[in-house]
């Protein structure tokens, strides 16, 4: 069972990702940028259909999976500007929460007491949250 990556952008951000995303690829997983339509379950099988767009080689896709993986955008939340007025906290220009210094002071603010945890300063992996 080989895994099967639809995308539109791929960004290797952290260390060591760029390797990771190679050796994937070298183990048999299938990278294909489009987009996906829609997803219905077979009532026979119960497996999944995936309609999508393979932009890449301008075709429609009609594939049956045994499991979907939704990875959807992270964005800053709704109230995050109510929030960072509340708290005192500064907000870059994408709307996420600034840490006092990305490297002396990860987690602080500068305001005094406040802290930073989570994805509220942008998207993370598991390990940077």
């Amino acid at each position: 069972c080989l895994p099967i990556l639809f995308y539109m952008d791929i960004r290797s951000f952290g260390k060591m990702y760029e390797e990771f995303y190679y050796r994937i690829q070298d183990e048999g997983a299938r990278f294909i940028r489009g987009r996906v339509a829609n997803i219905l379950e077979d009532p026979k099988t119960k497996n999944l259909h995936v309609f999508a767009d393979d932009t890449l080689l301008n075709r429609p896709i009609d594939m049956e999976v045994d499991l979907v993986v939704l990875a959807a955008a992270v964005q800053p939340m709704e109230d995050t500007n109510r929030t960072r007025k509340l708290f005192g906290v500064s907000c870059s220009m994408d709307g996420w929460l600034l840490e006092a210094h990305p490297k002396l002071n990860p987690c602080g603010t500068t305001t005094a007491g406040v802290f930073l945890a989570g994805v509220c300063q942008g998207p993370k992996d598991v390990p940077d949250t």
